[in-house]
């Protein structure tokens, strides 16, 4: 008979799921985005699911659409979250908008989508034609809510205005980025942004 075993090896640890998810619902990005795959020292691998599982369900939910006067108002917050008053930027959407606001060089034709997840916006672009710096297009804004940074909505939105602009044959377009926000270049570099 076999000697019993006496060594005091722990048994194996298991790692549920967390139960908004499941192993069979992990994303991969289509695009092979680097955040996604590397998360960085704080964030551990069911974390990382977590979020990768809240942004597919956010892209599925998301649409965009072409914004309207009615959205001017959650607009201007979303803006305002970061710099300058909601009543600044409702003026200064609601003038663009309108067509009574015009950037440097601006030409009439201009567009706001919008990426709305239900009854929420959850971020938005607005571009428009532009004899400025030898461009044929401008993009004037791109913001996404906080908690969705880094989940593929404002990637999604480019693409959108990047069709909008090629049905106008607007080839070179013009992004003002201030030269210190490190992401926003990464973002405009990837998506073939050259300075």
């Amino acid at each position: 008979m076999p000697a019993p075993n006496t060594s005091r090896t722990a048994p194996p640890r298991k790692f549920p799921f967390p139960k908004e998810t499941d192993h069979r619902d992990r994303v991969h990005c289509r695009d092979g985005h680097r955040d996604l795959d590397d998360p960085g020292p704080r964030l551990g691998a069911i974390e990382v699911e977590r979020q990768v599982h809240r942004a597919s369900i956010l892209l599925m939910k998301a649409v965009i659409r072409e914004g309207t006067l009615a959205d001017v108002g959650r607009l201007a917050r979303l803006r305002a979250a970061v710099s300058g008053t909601d009543q600044y930027w409702h003026d200064r959407i609601g003038g663009y908008m309108r067509g009574e606001l015009h950037p440097q060089q601006a030409l009439a034709p201009r567009v706001v989508l919008v990426a709305a997840g239900g009854e929420d916006i959850v971020g938005f672009i607005a571009g428009h034609l532009t004899r400025r710096f030898g461009c044929d297009g401008e993009l004037e804004w791109l913001d996404v809510v906080a908690e969705c940074r880094r989940t593929g909505v404002a990637g999604e939105l480019w693409r959108a205005l990047a069709t909008w602009f090629a049905g106008r044959q607007a080839r070179r377009i013009c992004v003002d980025v201030d030269p210190q926000n490190a992401p926003a270049r990464a973002f405009y570099r990837k998506h073939g942004a050259r300075t």
